[in-house]
């Protein structure tokens, strides 16, 4: 596994060889390891690799000084996690997507990603209408148990965050830089809180990889493919915000924008996705979530009581996206023995958050 992933890391530090293709190594070649000792020929029978990608390939270093550090800080901090395309915990989002990362790092709960989720952006240079607006939405959206993600900045990114810490709900952050960093400093506390609740902080940048302006748009582009759906809490003509929303109708994600005022700056970027049809108007969160037509049952709460480990809310989570799911898929998509997961089936029933249906079926009570 270490070799596999030093591979993969060195890979994705050649030159010119991007994401999708990597992805078409790997399904080839079955492993990264197996790209490295591919000869010429062997790689030239992948469709969208040419001369030039070749040379690249055979003139790069493996293992890359950089992947090897990256192998050595993920040691020194196991809370750390790599999660590839070949992954269980790879999100269903991510696959359907082939502009999406090879892979990223995440620190919290992986299982965070399985969540119905709504992307929160917004302009950095809020007022206080914008600030308490997306307060306003974001109370309803986490009273409904949508995960709201977002990419710690200041302004609409962070109320985003806090407000649904505040309201008891879950967040999680994409970053545009690696964990050996974290920008802005001044959410070091929130990103920890973040952690703490169940949350995640994401990344597809290497953890000595510094803040620098062209990683924004790809933080971008993974925050809008991650989600559901965005919402556009306050944005100018041009920014951060409405780059993200570009990169969630390419990936074919609704995108609603909240309106302001017809002669305020810094809404000037939301009535002008409104007017062209580009985002949906949103004016209440309950009109968001109709909107959206996502089931009900993925917006009941099970107990409030009610504890979960994180193997017994992935099982929860399968179940809600494939009810009723019979036991045989079950443990498929689980990868647990089904005899371990009868025993985890039943505890679950007992303590309400599940139910049996007839033939070996199973749904969320």
């Amino acid at each position: 596994m270490k070799e596999e992933r030093l591979a993969l890391w060195s890979l994705m530090l050649v030159e010119g060889l991007g994401h999708r293709l990597i992805k078409q190594l790997l399904a080839h070649f079955g492993s990264a390891v197996a790209v490295w000792q591919a000869t010429p020929k062997q790689l030239k029978s992948v469709s969208g690799i040419g001369e030039k990608t070749i040379e690249q390939i055979k003139k790069a270093v493996y293992p890359h000084p950089r992947a090897q550090r990256a192998q050595q800080y993920l040691e020194q901090h196991p809370e750390i996690q790599w999660i590839d395309v070949r992954s269980s915990l790879y999100p269903v989002r991510l696959k359907r997507l082939l502009q999406a990362p090879v892979g990223f790092f995440l620190w919290g709960k992986p299982s965070v990603l399985q969540k119905p989720t709504i992307a929160v952006v917004g302009t950095r240079r809020m007022t206080p209408y914008g600030e308490s607006s997306v307060k306003r939405f974001v109370e309803g959206l986490v009273k409904n148990h949508i995960h709201i993600l977002s990419g710690l900045a200041l302004g609409i990114d962070a109320v985003a965050h806090k407000s649904a810490l505040a309201h008891g709900g879950v967040t999680s952050a994409v970053l545009a830089h690696g964990f050996q960093y974290l920008y802005p400093p001044q959410h070091k506390e929130l990103a920890k809180q973040i952690i703490a609740t169940r949350g995640a902080l994401i990344t597809p940048f290497f953890p000595d990889e510094r803040p620098k302006a062209p990683n924004f748009p790809a933080r971008n582009a993974l925050i809008a493919a991650l989600s559901d759906a965005v919402l556009i809490g306050e944005a100018y003509e041009q920014g951060g915000a409405l780059i993200t929303a570009t990169y969630a109708l390419r990936f074919e994600r609704p995108v609603f924008a909240i309106p302001g005022r017809l002669n305020d700056p810094s809404y000037q970027g939301c009535l002008q996705w409104i007017a062209e049809k580009k985002a949906q108007l949103a004016y209440s969160p309950e009109q968001l979530l109709q909107q959206l037509q996502i089931p009900v049952s993925l917006f009941t709460e099970q107990t409030p009581s009610v504890s979960l480990n994180e193997t017994e809310e992935k099982i929860v989570q399968i179940i809600q996206q494939h009810a009723p799911i019979h036991i045989e898929q079950l443990a498929l998509l689980s990868e647990m023995p089904i005899e371990q997961l009868y025993l985890l089936l039943v505890e679950l029933e007992c303590k309400g958050v599940v139910k049996a249906l007839p033939g070996n079926r199973y749904a969320v009570v």
